[in-house]
């Protein structure tokens, strides 16, 4: 997964402009980033890449830098 497709994944699924997607955004500066909102990223960042690791920093990223760190140490972002 490219960068640029992991902030439309977000937009997408956060229900917002991918222009408010970067790296220093956090959960809380977006509403729909709640628990339903984290487990549909997880869902969706799952059916895109084909499974994820069972890593509770996916769990508890509450930004998009965290996920990309995440996604980086398993190696399922290009940087």
């Amino acid at each position: 997964m490219k960068r640029n497709d992991l902030f439309k994944l977000l937009a997408r699924v956060l229900e917002v402009d991918v222009s408010m997607i970067n790296e220093n955004l956090t959960a809380d500066q977006v509403s729909s980033w709640d628990s339903m909102g984290h487990i549909a990223i997880l869902t969706n960042l799952d059916e895109t890449l084909g499974g994820i690791p069972n890593d509770d920093n996916f769990a508890t990223a509450n930004s998009v830098r965290k996920l990309i760190e995440t996604l980086r140490t398993h190696r399922l972002i290009e940087d």
